[in-house]
């Protein structure tokens, strides 16, 4: 990792785990493998995705303002039950392809943990991003595992600590990361990362390619829903 300074990024540019932080929600931790895929792997898969998923745009409503806004990215979802998020509801969709379930089984095997959906974010170019969120919906669980494949243009994944006052808090001091993305590369989020961090993938100042980023989660069957998450 290079940089030391709180309130400036440091990156992340080696393969390997590495824990961010501890504390009551327990370790956080991301794994990063560079390599996940070979070269001609992420080809082919980049190139299924592109020609059989079914990317669309979709509009959301901000809980702060009520504004309604198109979503800087197009999606696509595959998994056993309906998922929601903010105002956006992806109905179950059931019918994989093969592609999508072989990558999802190399990656349960890898991370030893169950998945059973995929949301894939297609970002035509340098100005599709999406914003600091975290994945803390009572649907993942606590503490649960979500691994995202990257492919197509190398693009930044950013990480902040949530602060002390929560997340509409000053994050100007707490730690921040870049983890560049590259094509056929994986990494995977652990333990606290959804209640103690935030993630992204900002806008670029460069000229960019379409990227697709295909993130499996395990997504708990509606009659097991725990009723309350963590702090943060």
């Amino acid at each position: 990792m290079a940089g030391d300074e709180k309130g400036q990024f440091k990156e992340i540019l080696e393969s390997g785990e590495y824990q961010l932080s501890t504390g009551p929600n327990g370790d956080s931790i991301i794994l990063l493998v560079r390599d996940f895929l070979s070269p001609t792997e992420a080809d082919d898969v980049y190139k299924h995705c592109l020609e059989e998923m079914p990317f669309e745009l979709y509009k959301n409503t901000r809980e702060d303002t009520g504004e309604t806004l198109v979503e800087p990215r197009k999606i696509a979802w595959y998994g056993d039950y309906t998922y929601t998020y903010d105002t956006i509801t992806h109905p179950a969709k059931k019918e994989w392809t093969e592609t999508l379930i072989n990558i999802r089984q190399r990656i349960e095997k890898k991370i030893d943990y169950k998945l059973n959906s995929v949301l894939g974010n297609l970002y035509r170019d340098k100005s599709d991003m999406v914003p600091w969120h975290s994945d803390n919906e009572p649907e993942f669980g606590v503490n649960p595992s979500i691994a995202s494949i990257s492919l197509g243009e190398e693009r930044r994944f950013g990480l902040r600590k949530v602060p002390p006052e929560g997340p509409l808090g000053d994050y100007s001091n707490m730690p921040m990361y870049w983890v560049p993305l590259p094509h056929g590369s994986l990494v995977v989020m652990k333990g606290a990362m959804q209640f103690d961090w935030q993630h992204c993938i900002p806008k670029e100042e460069r000229e960019c390619q379409p990227r697709i980023n295909l993130t499996y989660r395990w997504l708990i069957p509606p009659d097991e829903r725990p009723m309350q998450t963590k702090e943060h």
